[in-house]
């Protein structure tokens, strides 16, 4: 049994030593459970139960603004005004990805083995996918040419 997971709590138990695909979740020891409960005291410390309650739209400026400083200091250019939209997670980044840059029917290249939600989005805004092998670094780029060449035809 997966100490760091009790079975009660989670959707589904992975056996140690096994790399489940199924529902995208990250390894449990590189989960950074004592920087979030650290954030987590500061948030309610400076915000209390604003905290906890629904944001604005685009993501809240208490994450923004600090955003917004570090790319300053990175020398990295800095989106004018809506520029940063934080979003609720991956699924949801990929749904208003697809809902504003593509139509029915056009093609989406997706790495192979894919996580299964990312799947589903795709196949909701009705796209056409083709599959490339994936590594440890990713998708394959020696294989995108193939892919591509079948996209075209």
């Amino acid at each position: 049994m997966n100490e760091l997971f009790p079975p009660r709590d989670v959707q589904v138990e992975v056996e140690p030593g096994v790399i489940d695909f199924r529902w995208g979740h990250p390894a449990a020891e590189l989960l950074p459970a004592e920087a979030f409960r650290q954030a987590i005291d500061a948030a309610l410390g400076q915000q209390g139960v604003a905290a906890l309650s629904y944001g604005r739209v685009g993501g809240p400026a208490s994450l923004i603004d600090p955003l917004t400083d570090w790319l300053a200091r990175n020398d990295d250019p800095i989106p004018a005004g809506n520029g940063i939209f934080i979003t609720a997670g991956i699924s949801q980044s990929l749904d208003l990805l697809c809902t504003l840059f593509s139509q029915p029917g056009e093609v989406a290249i997706v790495e192979s083995p894919v996580y299964h939600l990312a799947l589903k989005v795709l196949r909701d805004h009705r796209l056409d996918l083709v599959p490339v092998d994936a590594d440890e670094q990713g998708l394959r780029p020696d294989l995108l040419a193939d892919a591509l060449e079948l996209v075209r035809r």
